[in-house]
């Protein structure tokens, strides 16, 4: 198992390396140029696409594993393949946290909240993959893997602003800290900043924190459900 850790982690280094420097030279250059509002506009921009194509890599990458044999090595190991498709998994959370780290400004750094947000992300994720996987055809079983992912991608952040618009002064899709007294919650994997009324802060701090932490719980309790299910890898 070490050695199959090992692999995912010298495999996926190979991508989330450059994105590092490239940030670490980000943060150099607003450390010199202090004040300058391109370079932290073009910043911005930079963690918003590299964060969303960090994410998409993953679950291409993730989604190869499971549906196709183009990682015909791991399924020749001891190993099955959905312990494969939680070691990768860990290795993606480890790397989005660590990316995470280096382009928040330390004041602002709420770790906790945002692995609980992507380890129930990829926990989901992974249960749905192999819940489709199972059917016959994989086309449909692929169609059907997307829009089940992008539903349950999306949907908890529209209900969360649905349920508490009415307590918030302000909100936007996207983590900045640009923003006076804004604060960040995590449905799942999507950044919220919104501008809580303040009395309202923990009840919207806490409401998706909770269903992360349900979420991934769950993901786990089925995980081992599906686990016992015979695939024809």
């Amino acid at each position: 198992m070490l050695f199959v850790f090992k692999k995912n982690i010298k495999d996926i280094l190979k991508i989330v390396l450059p994105v590092y420097f490239v940030e670490t030279t980000f943060q150099l250059m607003l450390f010199f140029l202090k004040q300058n509002n391109d370079i932290a506009m073009i910043h911005a921009v930079w963690v918003m696409l590299s964060t969303t194509m960090l994410v998409i890599f993953s679950l291409y990458d993730l989604y190869r594993l499971v549906f196709t044999r183009d990682y015909f090595f791991f399924y020749t190991l001891k190993y099955e393949v959905p312990s494969i498709a939680v070691i990768k998994s860990v290795v993606y959370t480890l790397a989005l946290c660590i990316f995470y780290i280096l382009y928040t400004p330390l004041l602002d750094l709420n770790l906790l909240p945002k692995l609980l947000s992507i380890s129930s992300f990829y926990c989901v994720n992974i249960i749905i993959l192999l819940g489709f996987r199972s059917f016959s055809s994989k086309k449909i079983g692929v169609f059907f893997y997307v829009l089940c992912l992008s539903g349950i991608t999306v949907i908890p952040t529209l209900i969360y602003l649905l349920t508490y618009y009415d307590k918030m002064s302000g909100f936007m899709i996207g983590a900045t800290n640009k923003i006076e007294n804004a604060k960040q919650v995590y449905n799942l994997i999507i950044p919220t900043t919104i501008i809580p009324i303040r009395e309202n802060f923990n009840e919207l701090f806490n409401s998706p924190f909770i269903f992360n932490i349900c979420l991934l719980f769950l993901s786990i309790f089925l995980f081992t459900l599906i686990k016992t299910r015979k695939f024809n890898w």
